[in-house]
């Protein structure tokens, strides 16, 4: 698995791929339950604990797919996140995701030149995307909100001692391997760039609303997504007509009640003329 994760590497977000659409991420969602999980070789193939311990994983893949989609986060993000991180109570329509991690954050400490070119030295530094909303009605959000209730502080907790959360290899292997049976190629920005399409096709996202949800300082980044969408050309072509076609209708019967009034003129006129 090391080396597909290597080799996928090289694909980012601004890898810009079409929306696979929301039957594709079902399907993928879907798959999960049929993960052949193993279970503890101390129990019989009859423990009620065999079941629930596979349902428990089987729900888990599960939110791990909605959430990579739906928050449009790195995999590395995504594993990170915690219950209190989803506001429910702030807005009727939408799920507010604060203080989400944010990878590839860095503070330039100095420069060097080296072979002929400046380099800077940076280092690490903690810091959180802007808060941004899921509306509570997108497809994969029931599977997202049925684990937090499960979950108490990591939504995707390890079970290993040493940590408090999945590796992001570990999660890349849980999506791959179920992508694989799908039959979908994946790599570990796929879902934030399918969400990145799926906002500026479907919800029409233009440059400073898709900067706005991702939290992105890459303007090239925004704008590469913000010009994608024939739907969204499409919608506003046949605006164009519709209001062209408005315009020369509200014009041709401005002209035909000029001409109206023109007749209506003539004649008085002629009225006029004729009593004299």
């Amino acid at each position: 698995m090391k080396e597909n994760w290597e080799n996928y590497t090289r694909a980012s977000v601004k890898t810009v791929l079409r929306f696979v659409g929301w039957g594709t991420l079902m399907d993928l969602v879907r798959e999960c339950e049929n993960t052949p999980y193993k279970v503890s070789p101390v129990w019989p193939t009859d423990h009620p604990g065999v079941k629930e311990y596979r349902e428990h994983l089987i729900q888990r893949d599960q939110a791990l797919i909605a959430a990579l989609f739906l928050t449009g986060g790195r995999v590395n993000e995504v594993v990170s996140l915690r219950k209190n991180n989803f506001n429910f109570q702030e807005d009727p329509d939408a799920i507010i995701v604060t203080d989400m991690p944010k990878e590839k954050s860095f503070r330039k400490l100095g420069e060097y030149v080296e072979n002929g070119k400046k380099r800077w030295i940076t280092e690490k530094v903690d810091a959180t995307r802007r808060d941004f909303p899921i509306l509570k009605n997108e497809a994969l959000v029931p599977y997202l909100t049925s684990w937090l209730n499960q979950t108490e502080d990591y939504l995707f907790f390890s079970p290993q001692r040493n940590r408090n959360h999945l590796t992001r290899i570990r999660a890349y292997q849980i999506v791959k391997n179920i992508s694989n049976r799908v039959g979908e190629e994946i790599w570990p920005h796929w879902f934030r760039s399918q969400r990145a399409s799926q906002l500026a096709s479907e919800y029409g996202f233009e440059l400073h609303a898709l900067i706005d949800f991702f939290d992105w300082k890459d303007v090239e980044t925004a704008l590469t997504y913000s010009r994608l969408g024939a739907k969204k050309l499409t919608a506003m072509m046949v605006k164009g007509q519709s209001e062209l076609k408005e315009t020369r209708e509200t014009l041709m019967k401005k002209v035909e009640q000029l001409q109206q009034e023109n007749e209506q003129l003539r004649a008085a006129a002629a009225t006029q003329e004729a009593l004299r």
